[in-house]
């Protein structure tokens, strides 16, 4: 087959799932399974791979993208009930309170600092 068709067919779930999101107005959850599974039909009928190759090379995608988002989540919750079991919030929330009266900027001082933390405990550059 040649290259550039080959090129355009790998492609094809990519511009689908834009399609989909953008001209169709679908919601991500049916645009992300459709463009799933014209993947995986183009693997096994283009380029030949097994259904069974193919149906866990799906589930390792899946899993490597939720491994990360659970691991976080998690040490997100651990350190939250860390704190407050511990009673580092209340430590917190004196130490906040003193920076200003101004209820306005103790808000943007706070969504910053936390929306800081959780970027850096996450460690993926989340926002």
């Amino acid at each position: 087959m040649n290259t550039g068709l080959l090129f355009v067919l790998g492609l094809c779930p990519i511009l689908w799932l834009i399609l989909a999101l953008l001209v169709l107005k679908w919601p991500t959850w049916k645009a992300a399974v459709g463009s799933a599974l014209l993947a995986a039909l183009e693997a096994m009928l283009v380029w030949k791979l097994p259904a069974l190759n193919t149906g866990t090379a799906a589930l390792e995608g899946i899993l490597m993208a939720l491994w990360p988002i659970v691991v976080v989540i998690i040490a997100a919750v651990f350190t939250y009930n860390l704190c407050v079991k511990t009673g580092a919030m209340e430590t917190i929330k004196s130490m906040l309170a003193s920076v200003t009266s101004d209820r306005r900027l103790l808000v943007l001082i706070i969504a910053w600092c936390f929306g800081g933390f959780m970027e850096g405990m996450a460690g993926f550059g989340t926002a």
